[in-house]
Parts: structure tokens; sequence; C-alpha cells
């Protein structure tokens, strides 16, 4: 595979996460704990919960998802560069 496929995939589904969705994740971490009843899962779901509010509220909701992308595309992109030639 190319060395810039890989980080790119992952930076576009990392935003895709962000922007479609934090809404799904935390519903079903919250029917998760209603059916295993595990504590930590309820702490999750808050969390994911308050994020999926007032993330999107946010003015530069888009930019910023978007940008994690990159980033984290740029990121394992450089390190598998610097991985790749030593």
């Amino acid at each position: 595979m190319q060395l810039w496929l890989r980080p790119l995939i992952y930076g576009i589904l990392l935003s895709t996460f962000l922007l479609f969705l934090l809404p799904a994740v935390s519903n079903a971490l919250f029917e998760l704990y209603h059916l295993s009843k595990i504590e930590p899962l309820y702490y999750l779901y808050s969390g994911f919960k308050a994020l999926s509010v007032y993330y999107p509220r946010w003015e530069f909701f888009e930019a910023s998802a978007v940008m994690a992308g990159v980033l984290l595309a740029l990121t394992i992109w450089a390190w598998r560069c610097r991985r790749s030639s030593s």
C-alpha cells in the first residue's frame, strides 16, 4: 500500500467520526450501559453526550474536525516515513 494512503484513510475516518458519529456513539454507549450495567460505560456515555451536544455548537466545529483529521494523517505519515527510512 502507498506510504500516504493509510494515514489519509485514518484522517478521513477521524474527521467523519467527529462530524457525524458522535451522537450515534453516545446513544450506543447509553444502550450498552443499560444492557450490561457496567458503570464505566455510563461515564463514557456522559462524556460522549456532552461532546456531541456542545462540540457542534462551536463556530469552528467543521474546521476543527477536518484539522484533527489532517493532523492525525500528517503525524502517522511522518512517523511511517521516519520508520521506513531507518
